[in-house]
């Protein structure tokens, strides 16, 4: 359905779902598009000026927010005006004989399904069809003109709060990966405190032109995603499900899943489970202990894992730790190197 929009305008279509999910509604309708599209800030800024992109993002969340917040991971589908605002997006770049679907597509088409919330507040805030027309077209003469608007947003500002980046409380970054095909940053997330205050890890995403991170997945209080690697090559996402149990005095894991997510549309694309990996003769079980990296097309990823054999002469389960290769499509580790220093 999607393979005539362009990057961003897929990234607007992820984006919908996830502003309808934080709104708590269970379709996606004209203003989740609309603060879809806004996440394309360079763009927006210019074409929707003098209007506040800030402001219409608060204000979309104060009348429309339906309640209490969906699982990110519901497939939301979308509404009977959505549809239609898609539908005037492809009409609206055949008219341009525009190969490609894109951002200032989908404005135009919101402004053309006028009788929806986002082409009222549009309007509302002076963003007329015709001046988008006007703007769009001077864009095509000189698309330098983006740059220029934005370059404000390099500008020293106040210090913006945790909450303000989606971050939620208890939490501190850990570690900060950039995957370039989809220009999305993934933040690992640790909880602070001691045993007693101890929290799960969590992984969020935001593109490189968002204001705030949101988080991938609804995993429960004693579920990590944890040890995050990405391709340079594809949009793609590697991370670690660990389960916890805590006791007075520490907190033991148990490894569960390795998955590699696409980061454009939050789709599965591979998933190896804890029992599922073949293993060479000789060992009998094994977990993945952190990811290390993964290839272009995310067929393979790179593990230290423990593994575990049945000693020749005493019969009992002996352990070792590796640095393996784990095959998501054959779903087969092998073993690289032995890891003989103990703070592997």
């Amino acid at each position: 359905m999607f393979e005539r929009y362009t990057e961003s305008a897929r990234r607007t279509i992820l984006f919908a779902k996830q502003w309808a999910s934080s709104f708590g509604s269970s379709q996606i309708s004209s203003e989740h598009l609309l603060s879809g599209i806004m996440a394309d800030e360079d763009l927006a800024t210019y074409l929707l000026r003098p209007a506040s992109l800030e402001q219409m993002v608060f204000q979309i969340k104060q009348e429309r927010s339906c309640g209490q917040e969906m699982p990110s991971d519901a497939d939301a589908p979308l509404s009977d005006e959505a549809k239609s605002i898609l539908k005037l997006s492809a009409a609206e770049a055949d008219d341009l004989h525009d190969k490609h679907i894109g951002n200032e597509h989908l404005l135009l088409a919101v402004l053309e399904e006028s009788k929806c919330y986002a082409a009222r507040l549009l309007t509302s805030k002076g963003v007329s069809l015709l001046t988008l027309r006007e703007r769009i077209a001077s864009l095509r003469k000189d698309p330098s003109l983006v740059v220029r608007t934005a370059q404000r947003r390099f500008l020293p500002k106040n210090n913006v709060t945790r909450a303000e980046l989606g971050i939620p409380e208890g939490y501190a970054p850990r570690r900060l990966l950039f995957n370039p095909p989809s220009e999305t940053m993934i933040l690992e997330l640790q909880g602070l405190g001691d045993i007693s205050n101890w929290r799960p890890t969590r992984l969020y995403l935001k593109h490189k032109d968002a204001a705030k991170y949101t988080q991938i997945g609804s995993p429960d209080e004693t579920t990590s995603y944890e040890s995050p690697v990405t391709s340079l090559k594809q949009p793609l996402l590697g991370f670690n499900v660990m389960t916890w149990q805590k006791n007075e005095s520490s907190v033991a894991g148990n490894w569960q899943e390795c998955r590699v997510l696409d980061i454009n549309s939050g789709v599965l694309q591979h998933s190896v489970k804890n029992g599922e990996p073949i293993l060479p003769e000789g060992f009998n079980d094994c977990w993945i202990s952190d990811l290390l990296a993964i290839s272009d097309d995310g067929g393979q990823i790179y593990v230290t894992a423990g593994v575990s054999f049945r000693g020749e002469t005493s019969g009992f389960s002996r352990t070792r730790h590796v640095l393996a290769v784990l095959d998501l499509i054959s779903k087969r580790l092998d073993p690289i190197s032995i890891l003989r220093g103990g703070f592997f």
